[in-house]
């Protein structure tokens, strides 16, 4: 299943109470339940536009289950709510992918996932003599969050830290991070030949106690470069 992270903003000050949605529940654990397809087919259209884009975005990822806390705990059970909330580790780390809203509120959507939510991104471009032009940067993830209204609030902080993937929506572009990479849309397709070479350059300048261990060290990222690009090194070539 995949989870949701947005700030409610004012749009969402009203609560979503329990028999408004419909008692069908897909149990994944004792204390971790998810709305089945039945009842958010019964909600759409009547939801938050970041909602919308969300569940939209969860269907086109192949997945059956997204996790919206507006949604899932119920508001007006304080029980059941605080159960909830204490298992807020469980979910977003057992979650394959946290989707995360920079916008501001739960109508701003998530640009650019549908036609309801356009991004327009205004980017300068110089014209060069002998035809070539320069483009100026996107903004960097770290620039979006930092004047986004979700890196301000407490109950995000732990959502992003917990999940093991997590996909940032921005004005401009997507971001990607997990436990191995952080890339975004514009981001270059990398070679084998170009990775090979920056990590062996930056492993050339390292220093070894025994030199005899020169390819044991490099051993792991062989392993990675081999699976990643389906090739097989000979002495550390591939």
């Amino acid at each position: 299943f995949v989870t949701l992270s947005y700030v409610w903003g004012e749009a969402a000050s009203r609560t979503f109470k329990e028999k408004a949605l419909v008692s069908e529940s897909y149990h994944v654990s004792d204390n971790v339940c998810l709305m089945d397809r039945q009842p958010i087919a019964l909600l759409e259209g009547n939801l938050p536009q970041t909602f919308e884009d969300a569940i939209g975005f969860t269907k086109r990822l192949g997945e059956r289950y997204i996790w919206i806390d507006a949604l899932c705990i119920p508001q007006d059970e304080p029980g059941i709510k605080a159960q909830q909330i204490s298992q807020m580790d469980q979910i977003y780390s057992s979650s394959i992918c946290t989707i995360v809203s920079l916008e501001s509120g739960v109508e701003g959507g998530l640009p650019g996932s549908s036609y309801k939510s356009p991004r327009n991104v205004d980017q300068y471009l110089e014209q060069l003599p002998g035809g070539l032009k320069i483009a100026s940067p996107l903004m960097s993830l770290r620039l979006l969050m930092e004047g986004s209204p979700w890196e301000t609030r407490a109950w995000t902080m732990q959502e992003h830290l917990l999940s093991r993937r997590t996909l940032f929506f921005g004005k401009q572009q997507v971001f990607f991070i997990c436990g191995e990479m952080t890339t975004k849309e514009t981001t270059p397709r990398h070679s084998l030949q170009q990775s090979y070479q920056t990590c062996a350059s930056l492993y050339s300048h390292r220093n070894l106690t025994f030199p005899s261990d020169r390819f044991r060290a490099f051993e792991g990222l062989q392993a990675r470069l081999s699976k990643l690009y389906q090739v097989e090194f000979i002495h550390a070539m591939p």
